[in-house]
C-alpha cells in the first residue's frame, strides 16, 4: 500500500484536475488521478480491511474533505475551486497535510511556516533535539532532515527525496526536492548541520544566487546552529524569490509541534 498517494498528495493533485478539467462524478477523478500517479490495476485493486478500493475510497473522502474545507464548491454537475483552492495552487501548491486542512484558515498556506515557540515547550526538549541533530553523523542527519520535511508534507514521494540530493564539503547538503508528481515545481534545499559556527549573510546571497542559477524561486535554508542579524537583513532584501530560514531553535520546535520521533 505503500505506493498508494498519500490524502495529501490526492488533495493536491484533485485541485488541479478541478481547476483544469470538468469532471462529473468520483470514478472520473479516480481514473484522471490514477493516470497522474501513474497507478496499475494491480494498485488500483488493493482493498481496505472492509473490502471496499483503498484508492477509490481515498479519492472519494479527498472530495468530501475538500468541500467541507472550503477549497471547492458545486458548480451544477461539477466542481469548482473556490478562492481558497485557488489561492493554495497560486501561492504555494505543496500536498494538503492535515495540518494545513485544520489551520489554513488563520495561517500562511505553509506549512514550514506554522511556527510558535511557545513557553509551554520544554527548553529542555528543545536542546536536547539540537544536540541529537549537531551529534548525529551527516547521512543520519540527511535522513532525518528529508524525512521530517515528508512528514509535514513536502515532496511528493518518499522513494524519491533523496535523489536529488547532494553532501557539501562542509557537512551539509544541497539539492532540491519535487513538490508536484511531474517535477515542475522544486522546493530549493541547503543544510548545514553546525553547532558553534553562525550562518551569515554571505551564506544567505550565495543561496541566492545558486537559486537564480537554476531558475528557482523558492528556497529552505535550514541549520542546526543560528543566523545572524545579517544574514537575516539580507534575507529580508530578496524580493524576488521566497527563502524560509530555519535555525536550530525553530527546527526544533517544529519536530516537537508536529511529533515527529527521532
Amino acid at each position: 500500500m505503500s505506493n498508494i498517494p498519500s490524502f495529501a498528495e490526492i488533495r493536491l493533485e484533485f485541485l488541479k484536475l478541478t481547476r483544469s478539467r470538468k469532471l462529473e462524478s468520483v470514478k472520473d477523478y479516480e481514473i484522471a488521478l490514477a493516470h497522474v500517479f501513474n497507478l496499475d490495476e494491480e494498485l488500483l485493486d488493493i482493498r481496505t480491511p472492509g473490502n471496499n478500493k483503498t484508492f477509490y475510497s481515498r479519492v472519494n473522502f479527498t472530495k468530501k474533505t475538500l468541500k467541507e474545507k472550503g477549497y471547492v464548491c458545486e458548480d451544477k454537475n461539477y466542481l469548482k475551486l473556490t478562492n481558497k483552492g485557488v489561492k493554495h495552487l497560486e501561492e504555494n501548491p505543496v500536498p494538503i497535510t492535515n495540518y494545513i486542512l485544520n489551520n489554513s484558515d488563520e495561517q500562511e498556506l505553509n506549512p514550514i511556516k506554522f511556527i510558535d515557540i511557545g513557553e509551554s515547550d520544554s527548553e529542555e526538549k528543545i536542546l536536547s533535539i539540537i544536540n541529537k541533530l549537531t551529534e548525529t553523523d551527516f547521512f543520519l542527519f540527511e535522513d532525518i532532515l528529508l524525512d521530517f520535511l515528508f512528514h509535514i508534507g513536502y515532496g511528493c514521494a518518499k522513494e524519491n527525496l533523496k535523489k536529488n540530493i547532494k553532501k557539501t564539503k562542509d557537512g551539509g547538503l544541497d539539492g532540491y526536492i519535487e513538490l508536484d508528481p511531474l517535477g515542475t515545481d522544486r522546493l530549493y534545499i541547503q543544510g548545514k548541520r553546525w553547532r558553534d559556527n553562525p550562518i551569515r549573510d554571505k551564506h544567505i546571497r550565495d543561496f541566492s544566487g545558486a537559486l537564480d542559477t537554476v531558475g528557482g524561486t523558492k528556497g529552505l535554508f535550514i541549520t542546526t546552529s543560528r543566523f545572524t542579524k545579517e544574514a537575516k537583513e539580507c534575507n529580508e532584501k530578496i524580493k524576488n524569490k521566497n527563502i524560509t530560514l530555519i535555525d536550530g531553535r525553530k527546527l526544533a520546535t517544529l519536530i516537537l509541534k508536529y511529533n515527529f520521533q527521532l
